[in-house]
């Protein structure tokens, strides 16, 4: 059986992540199919399934990865931040809608467009504001 579509949208993700060149990629390729073939397009589904399992264990090792990692959890920091100041729904889950705006308008960034250093600067300045809750009642405006 020949491979999926989403293994081949993931094995060249992997492969764009790791930047493995053409030459890298026929060789991981000729090996993980016994000699059969060098074109990744002519990998089983198993087979293409055992060199994505490989990439992706090479990518969790990597800096890169562990930088994805660490940005990704700073993003949800700020996220959990801006709920905790009152940017929650009834249930008191983050509203994301009002998140998202709230980046837009006033830090002309989307969270995803962020670096680490302006997700930490904000994160710090969200943890200095009162409950925006308490703050719209004082002064009678909406946030």
């Amino acid at each position: 059986m020949k491979r999926t579509n989403a293994q081949s949208k993931m094995l060249y993700a992997l492969m764009r992540k790791l930047n493995i060149g053409n030459d890298i990629k026929e060789d991981m390729v000729y090996s993980i199919s016994g000699g059969r073939t060098t074109h990744s397009s002519e990998l089983s589904y198993t087979e293409c399934k055992l060199l994505i399992n490989k990439l992706e264990e090479l990518y969790k090792t990597t800096e890169a990865y562990r930088q994805e990692r660490v940005l990704n959890n700073t993003r949800w920091r700020l996220i959990y931040a801006l709920r905790d100041k009152g940017m929650a729904t009834p249930d008191g889950k983050p509203d994301y809608g009002r998140i998202h705006e709230y980046c837009r308008h006033y830090w002309h960034k989307d969270i995803n467009a962020m670096t680490l250093d302006e997700l930490n600067r904000y994160i710090g300045t969200i943890r200095k504001w009162p409950k925006l809750k308490n703050l719209c009642h004082e002064s009678g405006t909406n946030v």
